[in-house]
């Protein structure tokens, strides 16, 4: 379906299809991905683009996207742990890769409100494609 090295593949899919054979990624269409990333096309954010900030702090002054959110499911993977969020407002799920020092700066439960942020530079315009 896409031919390139490793690296360009990941960084660069072509399709959803792709993108989740080489990685895991947080895709957004439609209606409510027009309302998070503010562009008609399906655009694709890798999750260890996406900070996680507690509501009561600012998201990273470089993260131009940035949506309140609440904590579904934390998963620890060894090095990292991954945040599943869900999008107020929307039915939108957003995922971050945190690397566990990152994630033990706070201490997060499912739950919790956050803010999950993006830098829109990270933003990869992507076909949807059915799986």
């Amino acid at each position: 379906e896409q031919i390139g090295t490793p690296t360009q593949v990941y960084d660069h899919p072509e399709t959803s299809f792709v993108a989740g054979f080489v990685g895991s990624s947080n895709i957004f269409s439609g209606d409510d991905g027009f309302s998070i990333t503010k562009s008609k096309d399906a655009i694709l954010v890798r999750p260890e683009y996406v900070s996680i900030s507690p509501s009561t702090k600012s998201a990273p002054q470089e993260n131009d996207i940035h949506h309140i959110a609440t904590i579904t499911n934390i998963q620890f993977a060894g090095p990292v742990t991954r945040i599943f969020t869900s999008v107020s407002n929307t039915n939108t799920k957003v995922t971050a890769t945190q690397s566990n020092a990152q994630t033990t700066e706070h201490s997060y439960v499912v739950g919790d409100e956050v803010v999950v942020s993006w830098p829109s530079s990270k933003h990869i315009p992507i076909a949807v494609t059915k799986s």
